[in-house]
């Protein structure tokens, strides 16, 4: 969803206010804290904070590779080791 598309479909929303990228850098952030309660959520999170670091905002990329570091995948912790 386009930065002007977004404000168009929130225009009257207490989501407006945020904007776009705004919205992205804290989901980043939710996911990658969610990303730490279990191996099954890190899985699930990873693609979404994947997609998210290729995002056109340099400060949505910055959070969602924050949450990549956070959300560390089950090989990253050692699991099975």
């Amino acid at each position: 969803m386009s930065g002007k598309e977004y404000q168009r479909v929130f225009e009257r929303s207490p989501l407006a206010r945020p904007r776009r990228t705004g919205m992205l850098r804290d989901l980043c952030e939710a996911l990658g804290s969610y990303g730490r309660t279990s191996i099954e959520a890190a899985v699930r999170v990873r693609p979404v904070l994947q997609r998210a670091a290729a995002d056109p905002s340099e400060l949505v990329r910055v959070h969602a590779e924050w949450g990549l570091d956070n959300a560390a995948c089950p090989d990253d912790r050692g699991v099975g080791a």
